[in-house]
């Protein structure tokens, strides 16, 4: 009967395995996807897919929130590291040519580049401070060569640290 109307068995055995492979490849997606859901629901108590979707979007809502809230700390922590001490530099010298290098300046400044410089001067028979405020790397007062010399010297350190 199927011979009268030109299917052989070849024909039949052809399509037995394309039904087959089909099957299989049907099957393989079912048991991957199968997977993924069992992998997507563990969490879930009440089995609704739609539940389910609905808590990892809140989820994600939370930590978008946490890492909102985060972001925020970090500059505020960030602006407030920049008024500290985040710049030194210090140099002993003999001012006086009649000393072994008794006389200093330190200069210390924030991120701002604002801050001081403290000199001290030792002579033989005299001994003076110095305390020279600095704005934004510059100085209202006139500043001696040392004293120049350690506030370009702590900003230049700190740059070459700090962009490496």
């Amino acid at each position: 009967m199927l011979a009268s109307l030109g299917i052989t068995l070849e024909t039949i055995a052809i399509c037995a395995a394309i039904c087959a492979v089909i099957a299989i490849a049907a099957l393989t997606i079912s048991i991957i996807n199968n997977m993924k859901l069992r992998r997507i629901m563990k969490n879930c108590s009440t089995g609704n897919l739609d539940e389910t979707i609905v808590t990892y979007y809140d989820n994600v809502a939370a930590l978008s929130d946490k890492l909102e809230a985060s972001i925020e700390k970090f500059n505020i922590i960030d602006s407030n590291m920049k008024l500290g001490i985040q710049k030194f530099a210090a140099m002993r010298y003999d001012a006086f040519n009649d000393q072994i290098g008794f006389s200093y300046s330190v200069a210390m400044l924030n991120g701002n580049n604002d801050g001081v410089v403290l000199t001290s001067i030792f002579g033989r028979n005299t001994s003076n401070n110095y305390l020279k405020i600095i704005t934004n790397g510059e100085c209202e007062e006139k500043l001696s060569k040392e004293e120049q010399s350690v506030v370009d010297k702590a900003i230049a350190e700190h740059t070459a640290n700090f962009t490496k």
